[in-house]
Parts: structure tokens; C-alpha cells; sequence
């Protein structure tokens, strides 16, 4: 065999490889764009799936409390007929009920119905508030506070609302009818424990919760309940370092009887710990817990001891020795 026979040999192996390694490679070009292609497309389907919820839900969602809004901006409260929009779910759809006219006369009773349903149930919806607040703003325009029925629906919406950590509703709310809040203990106490939150966590509106917070003190005082405000008021003066303030506390938790020391201690105790504050802790809550737990570490068992003289005593004595059995012979 000549070398030409033998370089034409080499060749047409070398075609063969070289064609099979092209095959090779436009198959598995083919294998990963047909899977590409199929990725593409389910992404496609998920992008068309969820663009057909945001049309359906999110975006009526929107349109809703934009209106909503815009009605609480711009619409007069001097009107003589007001509108209120149960929001119901039909099919997917927000739908409303009729119409019904709101005038000084029907004021109280639209109260009530607004404060049910911000009541019921695990939540509100911005529309359910927004028709609560407006309809507060017209109790107080029109004088109506001294309605026998309306401390009992304001305390319900103050409790959903503080619950739902809603400061501006509160600050307007306090704004409106404080002198209403300073007369029941159940709103006072309300109060206390949510500006106790706010004026101890930091963030911002801190120092106007304080002195709200300090405003609703002085009613516990005048209702007798001045023991709930305690516990705030020591952690809030020993994290601004006042030692005076807290010292002068002290003397006057001294002169209260055991079940109100009790009392504080229990208070000082839950409020270190977040989770029996809050069921999820937001930053706010955590940073109060943590000045509790400051506190506590320096003064928890001085106060303790205030309500129970034994308990530094018992604390540290030894367990009693146990008496050997000796056996009868």
C-alpha cells in the first residue's frame, strides 16, 4: 500500500469522526433547546397565570382602596348623606350593597354596624376603617361623645385598631375624643399597653407616644388604676437613665399593697419576653422586651420582694437535708 492509499485512509476515518461528533453535537444542541423551549414555555403559562390574578384580584384590590381613599381625602364631612360600602366577595368580584344615608340621626347606628365588622373577624379591610374613621370624625363634629352607646363602640374599634398596631388611627382617635378615653378604664388600659410599646421601642413617634402615654398615666391615677403604668414608667425612666425618677417610683409602688406590687411584678415579667407580647414579635416589641429584661436584671427582685419580704430569703436558702431511713432490725 502506498502512502497516498494510506493518507486517503486516514481522511475519510478522520470525515467519519469528525461527522459523527457533528451529529452528536446537533443533537444535544436539539435535546437542550427542545428543553429550553419547554422551560420557556411553562414559565410563560406561570407569567400568563399570575398576570390573570393580579387582573382579577390584586388590581380591583387596588382600584378599591384607592376610592376608598379618595372618598376619605376629598369628600366633605359637611355633606348631609354618607355612603357606607359593605365589601362583599361575589365570584372574585368586590361587589357593594345599596346605598344607605347616613345623617346625624343614624350616626350612632352606622357607628355600630362599622364597628362589627372591624371587629369580626381576624382582620379589616382599609375600606372598613376608613368608613369607621370618617364616621368618629362626625360623632365629634356633631357633638354626639355623650351618647350612652358610644364610649362601648369606641372602646371595640380602639381595641381592633391598637391591636392592628394602627398609630395614626390612634393618634387621631386620641385627638378626637380623649376626654371620652380618660373616663373608662377599659380605654385607658388599652392605651397604656399600646403607647407602652411605642414610647419604649424606639422607633419613630417614640417621644409623642410618650407623652400621650404620660397624658393616660395621670387618668389611671384619677381611675385608681395607677398600677398598669407603673412597670412603663420604671423601664422608660431607667433606660433614660433618670435613677431620681426610678427611685421616686419605687417609694410610691412602697406605700401600694401587695396585690398592686404583684401586679407590676407580673407585668415586668411577661413584657421581657416578647412572645407573650406579641405572637410575632416586630422590631418595635423586641426592643422594648429588651429594656424590660435590662430592668428586670437590676430591679426585679427589689420589687419582689416589696410585695413578699420572703422571697430573697427563700430563694436562697438550701433545700432541706433529707432524713436518712434507718432500717429496723
Amino acid at each position: 500500500m502506498g502512502s497516498v492509499e494510506f493518507f486517503a485512509i486516514i481522511s475519510s476515518v478522520a470525515s467519519i469522526v469528525v461527522a459523527v461528533i457533528a451529529i452528536w453535537l446537533a443533537l444535544h444542541q436539539k435535546k437542550e433547546t427542545d428543553r429550553t423551549n419547554i422551560e420557556t414555555r411553562d414559565l410563560l403559562l406561570e407569567i400568563r397565570s399570575d398576570a390573570k390574578s393580579v387582573s382579577n384580584i390584586a388590581l380591583p384590590e387596588m382600584k378599591a382602596y384607592g376610592e376608598a381613599m379618595r372618598n376619605y381625602i376629598f369628600t366633605s364631612t359637611e355633606q348631609e348623606r354618607r355612603v357606607l360600602t359593605r365589601a362583599t366577595t361575589d365570584g372574585g368580584r368586590r361587589t357593594s350593597v345599596a346605598p344607605v344615608p347616613v345623617d346625624d340621626d343614624n350616626l350612632i347606628d352606622a357607628l355600630a354596624a362599622a364597628a362589627s365588622s372591624v371587629a369580626e373577624g381576624d382582620s379589616y379591610t382599609p375600606q372598613q376603617r376608613n368608613t369607621a374613621v370618617r364616621l368618629l370624625t362626625k360623632i365629634e363634629k356633631a357633638g354626639l361623645a355623650d351618647d350612652p352607646v358610644f364610649p362601648d363602640l369606641l372602646e371595640t374599634l380602639l381595641d381592633a385598631f391598637a391591636g392592628s398596631g394602627q398609630t395614626r388611627t390612634i393618634d387621631l382617635i386620641d385627638s378626637l375624643f380623649s376626654d371620652v378615653i380618660v373616663t373608662h378604664d377599659g380605654m385607658v388600659q388599652t392605651m397604656l399597653n399600646f403607647l407602652g410599646i411605642k414610647m419604649l421601642g424606639g422607633g419613630i413617634g417614640a417621644e409623642k407616644a410618650k407623652n400621650t402615654f404620660l397624658k393616660y398615666a395621670e387618668a389611671a391615677k384619677e381611675l385608681e388604676m395607677y398600677p398598669i403604668a407603673i412597670a412603663p414608667l420604671l423601664v422608660l425612666e431607667r433606660s433614660s437613665n433618670n435613677e431620681p425618677a426610678v427611685s421616686e417610683i419605687l417609694e410610691q409602688l412602697k406605700q401600694m399593697d401587695e396585690v398592686a406590687i404583684t401586679a407590676v411584678v407580673e407585668v415586668l415579667e411577661r413584657r421581657a419576653d416578647p412572645y407573650k407580647v406579641q405572637r410575632r414579635p416586630d422590631t418595635e416589641t423586641r426592643a422594648m422586651a429588651e429594656k424590660y429584661r435590662q430592668f428586670n436584671s437590676e430591679y426585679l427582685e427589689t420589687i419582689a420582694q416589696m410585695a413578699d419580704p420572703t422571697f430573697l430569703a427563700e430563694a436562697a436558702a438550701p433545700a432541706p437535708a433529707k432524713k436518712r431511713r434507718t432500717r429496723r432490725k
